[in-house]
């Protein structure tokens, strides 16, 4: 998926003041930042605050973006990103200082963020500074400003949380951008939600995508007179010959468009067999017996507290006794375990690409990929990536469970028994 070509908006929710920045807070990243910008000459122009509000959106912008295409070598997009900031600036004042500024503080804000990839060793580092350093700027005063910023001393500054670059929240979007937005860009509303851990959230927004685009159709059909059963226009049987063929080529591929969207997001929406799963996990966790469990905890615990109360206030070694907490203990912690499992709820990945993932770990293992190779810096992003792309899966989905792969055998009892047999009949030496 290319995120450049997705809108700003979708992408990135731009802050409206310098404060929602944290600017004014020491020892941060951004008031480092924001200090080096008052220092330079564009700061000395009218509208001076509103130009710095517009170099730390973009900014966060150009992070946002390169961590999103962390997979993919946003290094060598650079390129990309700079054309980009250029064109959200075109018609506005200072482009090419902004732009650069921008440029200088996402790579700075990038280094903090993860020294190892992005510091001032990096390849994305050597890439910035080689194309904003671009005789297209020489001598400038833009040129000037990057290089002031660039040269900050910026590791002494408190670390960036690891929510810093987070993309526009996901349900807000859904609920807020344009029905037109909803449509065109599904692939990546779909891809967002599948990361939502909450899947009530995910299931959420995936309905209000569905029903607002559906909501669009009605409107579309009552405001043209279109019937999309028939593929007629009322409106034409009236006076045929004042038909406007063009128009209803027009309407006919709107309606299209929306329905081939409702048909992504039902496709991509949670499959029966996970729905099941977890109305069945949603009974468990009410049946009498982890209530029983959870109850024998609650007295356990309450003699545990009470035996160690007493040993306490002998002020002497029994052994006996002391034995015996020792094993209330254990008790209690199996408990624990066993109402853990009861309440478990499966992940948001459903049962069936729980399988799929597995069955493409096995086959990449025959292949030669195995644990160790998985290991090795990188080699379990590209091997989330290929899998992602292989199984139309989130490579962050894939990559989390190369990291820890386990698929229940009850929960997935059905889809392995069908698998194993037909694994084991074409000669291959593994199953699931």
């Amino acid at each position: 998926m290319d995120y450049i070509k997705i809108p700003r908006s979708i992408i990135y929710k731009d802050r409206d003041d310098l404060k929602d920045f944290g600017v004014q807070t020491p020892d941060t990243m951004n008031n480092l930042l924001f200090l080096s910008l008052k220092q330079q000459a564009l700061m000395g122009v009218p509208g001076a605050r509103e130009v710095a509000l517009r170099c730390y959106n973009n900014a966060y912008y150009v992070c946002t973006l390169i961590l999103l295409e962390a997979n993919d070598f946003p290094e060598l997009r650079v390129s990309d990103y700079v054309n980009k900031i250029l064109e959200i600036e075109k018609g506005k004042g200072y482009v090419d200082e902004v732009c650069l500024a921008s440029m200088a503080m996402a790579c700075l804000l990038l280094a903090k963020y993860d020294e190892k990839r992005y510091g001032t060793d990096s390849e994305m580092w050597k890439k910035i500074y080689d194309r904003c350093t671009h005789y297209q700027w020489y001598h400038s005063s833009a040129t000037n400003i990057f290089l002031n910023m660039m040269s900050l001393e910026y590791k002494l500054t408190f670390p960036l949380p690891n929510t810093e670059f987070e993309p526009r929240d996901i349900i807000d979007i859904v609920k807020n951008c344009s029905e037109r937005d909803l449509q065109d860009y599904a692939e990546y509303i779909c891809e967002r939600l599948a990361l939502l851990k909450d899947s009530r959230q995910r299931m959420y927004g995936a309905d209000t995508a569905i029903a607002r685009i559906k909501d669009y159709q009605r409107e579309l059909c009552e405001d043209s007179e279109y019937d999309p059963q028939k593929d007629s226009f009322d409106y034409a049987d009236n006076d045929p010959l004042l038909r406007d063929f063009t128009w209803e080529d027009n309407v006919r591929s709107c309606y299209q468009q929306s329905q081939e969207a409702i048909d992504y997001y039902t496709e991509h929406y949670p499959t029966k067999e996970e729905n099941d799963s977890k109305e069945e996990i949603a009974k468990i966790s009410k049946t009498p017996e982890t209530e029983v469990l959870q109850k024998k905890i609650s007295e356990l615990e309450s003699k545990l507290t009470h035996q160690e109360g007493q040993l306490v206030e002998a002020n002497i070694i029994n052994v006996k006794q002391a034995s015996h907490i020792k094993e209330l203990k254990a008790e209690v912690e199996k408990l624990r375990n066993e109402l853990k499992e009861a309440h478990t709820i499966p992940n948001t990945v459903t049962a069936q690409q729980k399988v799929r993932m597995e069955l493409a770990r096995k086959l990449m293992e025959a292949a030669g990929i195995d644990e160790e190779t998985l290991k090795k810096w990188g080699n379990k992003d590209k091997a989330g990536t290929v899998m992602g792309t292989m199984l139309d899966i989130v490579p962050s989905t894939c990559k989390t469970y190369l990291s820890d792969p386990y698929i229940n055998h009850e929960h997935h009892k059905s889809t392995v028994d069908k698998i194993n047999p037909l694994l084991e009949a074409l000669g291959l030496k593994f199953k699931l």
